[in-house]
C-alpha cells in the first residue's frame, strides 16, 4: 500500500475512533442536564410516532381496544410529540446563551460566524435526507424546492415533502430570526426580562387568537385531531407547523436563556434559600409537566369535552404546548441552578446514559421515520398475526431504537462530527 493511501487511511480510522468516542463524552462546554432533556425529547418522539404512524395499519375494532387495553401509565405515549416543544425550548436557551455569552465577552455578536456555524450543523445531515427521500421517490418531491429554501411550513400540509422536516424549517427560521430582530432587543434593553415577559406573552394571544377564528378547530375535540387524516390536515395547516404559532417554546427557552445570563447568581441564591415559594415553583413545573403528558385526551370514550366545556377545550388546544414549554424551561432552570433539594434532578439529567442518545438526537429525529416505516413494514409481512398487539409493539420499538441508534451514529462520525469540527476550526 503506497505511503500516501497509508496516511490517509489511519487518518480516517483516527477520525472515525475519535468521533465514535466522542458520541460517548459529555462535552466540558456543555450543560450535560441539558443533554439529558435532549435525550427524553428524542425518546418522546420516537415512542409517539411508532404509536402513532402504526395506528392506521389496525383493523379499527382493534384500534378502540387498542386504546381500552393500553396502561393509564402509557397515556404520554400519544404526547409525545411534545418532544419537539421541549427540543424548541432547548433550541431557544442553547443558542440566546451563546449569542448573550458572546456579546457579553465583546461586545457585539458575529452574526456571520453565528450562520455558518448553523449551516454546518444543520445542512448536511438534512441533505442527506432530502436525497435519500428524493431517490426513493416519496410524495411531493417535485415540492423539494420548500426544503431546500426552509420555507416549506408555508405551504398546504398536502404538498409537503418529507412532513416532519418542519420542525427543520421552523429551526432554522428563528435562527434568521433571532440575531436580527429579538436580539438586538434583549441585548440594548435595560430590563431585557420584561422584553421577553412581553414577547412570551404575546406568542401565547396570538396562537390563542388564531384559535379562536376557527370553529372547526376550536369545538374540536383532542383525539378527532389526533385520529381523524382531515381534521389533522387542518389544525397542521392553521397551528401545528408555523414559526408564529409554535414560537412559544422556543421564546419560553429564550426567557430562561435570558433569566441564566443576567441573573444567574441570584438564582443560585434563591434555589439556596430553601423558601416556599422556590418549592412551589418545582411543585408547579412537575405538576403541569406530568399533568400534560399524562392527560387520557386521546380517549374517545373519556369524552373529556363534555366535562371542560368549550371555553376549557379553546384554552386547552391553545396554551397545553405553552404551558408544558413553561414547565420545561423551568425544569431546565431547576437543573443548571440545582440547591441541594433538587440534586438527585439534575444528576439523574447528567447521567451519561442518555448521552449517547442526546449526541445523535439530531440524525435520529432526522432519518427514525424512515426506519418506523421499514421496521413495521417488516413486521406487518411477516408477524401479521400479532399486528396491533402489545407484544407486536414492544418489539418494533425495541427494533426502530436499534436500528436509529445505529444509523444515526454513523451520521454522526461521518456527516455531523465532521463539519461541525471543520466550522469550528475555521472560526
Amino acid at each position: 500500500m503506497p505511503t500516501t493511501v497509508r496516511a490517509i487511511s489511519r487518518k480516517v480510522s483516527a477520525m472515525i475512533s475519535a468521533n465514535f468516542l466522542d458520541i460517548f463524552q459529555q462535552s466540558p462546554n456543555r450543560y450535560p442536564a441539558l443533554d439529558g432533556l435532549r435525550a427524553i425529547a428524542m425518546l418522546l418522539v420516537l415512542f409517539f410516532h411508532c404509536f402513532y404512524l402504526n395506528y392506521a395499519s389496525i383493523e379499527p375494532t382493534q384500534r378502540s381496544q387498542l386504546l381500552l387495553d393500553m396502561s393509564p401509565w402509557l397515556n404520554w405515549v400519544w404526547q409525545g410529540d411534545k418532544g419537539v416543544d421541549l427540543f424548541f425550548v432547548l433550541s431557544g436557551f442553547l443558542i440566546s446563551m451563546l449569542l448573550l455569552k458572546e456579546h457579553r465577552n465583546s461586545g457585539r455578536v458575529d452574526i456571520r460566524k453565528f450562520y455558518i456555524r448553523r449551516i454546518a450543523r444543520i445542512l448536511p445531515a438534512y441533505l442527506v435526507l432530502l436525497l435519500i427521500a428524493w431517490f426513493v421517490d416519496m410524495p411531493n418531491r417535485e415540492w423539494i424546492w420548500g426544503n431546500l429554501l426552509f420555507v416549506s411550513n408555508l405551504q398546504p400540509p398536502a404538498t409537503l415533502f418529507i412532513p416532519w422536516s418542519w420542525s427543520i424549517t421552523v429551526e432554522v427560521q428563528f435562527y434568521i430570526l433571532f440575531p436580527l430582530l429579538l436580539l438586538p432587543l434583549i441585548t440594548r434593553s435595560k430590563k431585557p426580562l420584561l422584553v421577553m415577559t412581553v414577547v412570551v406573552i404575546s406568542c401565547m394571544l396570538l396562537r390563542q387568537f388564531i384559535l379562536a377564528l376557527y370553529d372547526n378547530l376550536n369545538n374540536m375535540p383532542f383525539y378527532e385531531i389526533l385520529f381523524d387524516t382531515k381534521k389533522l390536515a387542518a389544525w397542521w395547516d392553521t397551528l401545528y407547523i408555523h414559526l408564529y404559532t409554535r414560537a412559544g417554546p422556543i421564546v419560553l427557552g429564550i426567557t430562561a436563556g435570558v433569566i441564566h445570563n443576567f441573573h444567574g447568581k441570584k438564582l443560585d441564591r434563591f434555589a439556596n434559600s430553601y423558601n416556599k415559594s422556590y418549592l412551589f415553583i418545582i411543585g408547579f413545573a412537575l405538576a403541569i409537566f406530568l399533568t400534560i403528558l399524562t392527560l387520557p385526551v386521546h380517549m374517545v370514550q373519556m369524552d373529556y369535552l363534555s366535562h371542560i366545556g368549550h371555553l376549557g377545550n379553546l384554552l386547552f388546544l391553545g396554551q397545553h404546548r405553552n404551558l408544558f414549554s413553561l414547565s420545561v424551561a423551568i425544569l431546565l432552570l431547576i437543573a443548571i441552578h440545582p440547591a441541594s433539594s433538587t440534586i438527585s434532578f439534575s444528576t439523574i439529567l447528567r447521567s451519561k446514559m442518555l448521552t449517547p442518545i442526546a449526541k445523535v438526537s439530531y440524525s435520529a429525529y432526522l432519518f427514525h421515520i424512515f426506519i418506523i416505516w421499514i421496521v413495521f413494514k417488516y413486521l406487518r409481512d411477516n408477524w401479521q398475526e400479532g399486528i396491533g398487539e402489545p407484544s407486536w409493539f414492544a418489539v418494533g420499538i425495541i427494533l426502530v431504537m436499534v436500528v436509529t441508534f445505529a444509523v444515526s451514529t454513523l451520521s454522526y462520525i461521518f456527516i455531523e462530527k465532521p463539519f461541525n469540527d471543520m466550522a469550528a476550526r475555521k472560526h
